[in-house]
């Protein structure tokens, strides 16, 4: 997804990462890019073996160079 416009002010909507943070990466943080932004559906389960939730798709994030505002898009596999 390249060459966005925001919708709001029809500023450009560069590709951002977002950095999580937690107990195990209070400091640093980790992104949250599409190597580890990934949805399921909203009724997933989680399997018996691993405890994960099958991927339906990917998260890309974008922030707004005019508002600020940041816009998660869903990237279906």
């Amino acid at each position: 997804m390249t060459n966005k416009k925001c919708p709001d002010c029809n500023g450009e909507l560069p590709q951002i990462k977002l950095i999580g943070r937690g107990w195990a990466n209070p400091i640093t943080g980790v992104a949250l890019d599409t190597d580890l932004g990934y949805y399921a559906e909203g009724e997933a389960e989680r399997s018996g073996f691993s405890a994960m939730f099958k991927p339906k798709g990917s998260v890309e994030s974008f922030l707004c160079q005019s508002c600020g505002r940041i816009f998660l898009y869903g990237v279906e596999k």
